[in-house]
């Protein structure tokens, strides 16, 4: 059986799989196109968080000590603000084809990696294996590297070797930055009651523009611009009580949209609009303003100070080449401010030193705020890859791509991925894939190129026949 490829890439980004609501439904769909092949298919669920999470794993040839795993997450990040997506005319499930080019959430990270690994499987189905190959496709990578965490904690980890799947643009990648996120949440003082029973208010939408939070500086960062907008409003003694915000959706995204409720004030709407934003009336609304503005504006000017710390040591391998730093989330609730940012270190600044500088929250905001309870957490650690030149899967990848007369050279990657956890435990591990990463994952109008993926269905085939029947 031959299944198409295109009709197939439509499929899986028709598919729901936002980390946040599981991978069922997409585990289930190609663990169905896997059973034509001669693989042994199976899921392994776990709840995690609440959600139904399923890893895909399909395997062929006899367990020795030279095998290989292809890996790739099945699991996309929140598209965002649906109209941004023109190429898809709003929807971002929908794949549209415009040339080379396939647009959809997921096609470049990383759905249709995962479809050039299974058709290149296709084409070993009569063939014997000396060596086992994996086809596994994960849950959770964009909340965690949840899935592959999980497989490794299970003992799914004797493997020689692991191609990774993500947008790499079909060059290998022998060393990515790791992700550190933080959470920030501050107890405010109640702020005084209106002095009607019902205030006049408004809701205030600031737009961004959306990108991979590793490269903050290819989006427009929402919430900055919220923030920026209410300071400097502030300072000019204009500052509107605030009853409400939001914005982002997940820490590792520049958020394109975040959103202030204020009392209707007419000098602050008129700094808004003159900021962008769109200014939408609610009303009389009863509610009690959040007394908020100073300790954000202390947060704010000490959130830029930490960039600027953290800018300092560099590593030109990388583009960009120091430790980012995105705000990804922002949300009141029930009189706390809660904001979530993430760290992208170079592999030679450990969490140990990047918590040191955090620290400078802590020393910042404490002494001007004493009333208030803040807290500054860790909440999540994904390690860096640490440098896979001298490896033999790297070796290999150079080769093949040199015999396909494609370049053969080797890349960092500013993102952090799942080989990391694999190279912890001793495999030899890169990264591969269809794809560009830059300016378009996480991004809407987020698109793979079709010749990319001929050309992955290719390097795979080589591969698997290079280090699974041939070896």
């Amino acid at each position: 059986m031959r299944f198409d490829f295109l009709e197939q890439a439509q499929r899986l980004i028709a598919i729901d799989s936002v980390s946040s609501r599981g991978t069922v439904a997409i585990a289930e769909h190609v663990a169905g196109l896997m059973a034509a092949f001669d693989l042994e298919v199976r899921l392994e669920e776990v709840l995690y968080r609440g959600v139904r999470q399923v890893n895909v794993i399909a395997e062929k040839g006899p367990v020795t000590r030279d095998d290989l795993l292809l890996n790739t997450h099945l699991d996309t990040v929140a598209p965002g603000d649906l109209a941004a997506w023109t190429a898809c005319g709003g929807d971002p499930l929908r794949a549209v084809v415009d040339g080379d080019r396939i647009y959809g959430l997921g096609s470049a990270d990383t759905k249709l990696d995962f479809l050039c690994k299974l058709k290149a499987l296709e084409g070993f189905q009569q063939t014997p294996f000396h060596h086992r190959a994996a086809l596994v496709g994960t849950f959770g990578e964009e909340i965690g590297l949840v899935g592959a965490r999980d497989l490794v904690d299970r003992g799914y980890f004797n493997f020689a070797y692991a191609l990774i799947g993500e947008p790499s643009c079909l060059r290998p990648i022998f060393a990515h930055k790791g992700l550190a996120v933080w959470e920030i949440t501050a107890d405010l003082v109640p702020g005084p009651p209106p002095v009607e029973e019902h205030v006049e208010m408004m809701e205030v939408v600031f737009p961004g523009e959306r990108a991979h939070g590793s490269t903050p500086a290819l989006g427009r960062n929402a919430i900055l611009a919220a923030l920026d907008c209410l300071v400097g409003a502030a300072r000019r003694g204009r500052a509107p009580h605030v009853y409400g915000l939001a914005g982002g959706s997940a820490s590792n995204v520049v958020p394109d949209r975040c959103t202030l409720v204020t009392a209707h004030d007419l000098a602050f709407a008129e700094d808004a609009r003159a900021a962008g934003a769109r200014i939408e009336p609610m009303g009389a609304q009863a509610g009690r303003p959040l007394d908020c503005v100073e300790v954000l504006a202390d947060l704010l000017e000490a959130l830029r100070e930490l960039e600027a710390r953290l800018a300092q040591a560099k590593d030109d391998a990388f583009d960009p080449p120091m430790t980012t730093l995105n705000v990804g989330l922002i949300e009141s609730r029930e009189g706390t401010v809660g904001l979530v940012f993430e760290c992208r270190p170079i592999p030679d600044l450990s969490l140990e030193e990047i918590s040191e500088h955090v620290g400078c929250l802590d020393d910042r905001l404490a002494p001007r705020h004493p009333a208030l309870s803040i807290r500054v957490n860790n909440v999540r650690y994904n390690p860096p890859m640490r440098d896979a030149r001298g490896g033999v899967l790297y070796a290999a990848a150079l080769d093949t791509l040199a015999e396909m007369g494609l370049p053969a050279e080797g890349r960092t990657k500013s993102t952090c991925t799942e080989a990391a956890i694999y190279g912890q435990v001793g495999i030899d591990t890169i990264v591969f894939g269809p794809g560009v990463s830059e300016g378009n994952a996480h991004r809407s109008n987020e698109h793979n190129f079709l010749s990319h993926c001929e050309k992955a269905i290719a390097f795979y085939t080589r591969m698997i026949d290079r280090f699974c029947v041939r070896n």
